[in-house]
């Protein structure tokens, strides 16, 4: 993966992060600083994924491993 890529995807998460707010990808694709093509975006996500640089919790990604930020983020989205 481009390291633009991944940093552009790590700065949305970062920021997100300040609020205890995990993203779906179609948020962090959204937020992105620069265009990046939609199969790149992909791969850049699963790959932080699986080398446990960033955390995914059913639709959602976050930088720590909280999943109760998900549940939280959920019961807000019902509620």
């Amino acid at each position: 993966m481009e390291l633009n890529l991944k940093t552009s995807i790590l700065k949305v998460l970062a920021y997100f992060d300040l609020f205890d707010y995990p993203l779906s990808k179609e948020e962090i694709y959204l937020f992105l600083d620069r265009k990046a093509d939609g199969n790149d975006f992909r791969t850049g996500l699963a790959k932080l994924s699986n080398d446990g640089i960033i955390f995914r919790f059913n639709e959602f990604y976050l930088l720590r491993n909280e999943p109760a930020l998900v549940k939280k983020r959920i019961k807000e989205k019902v509620g």
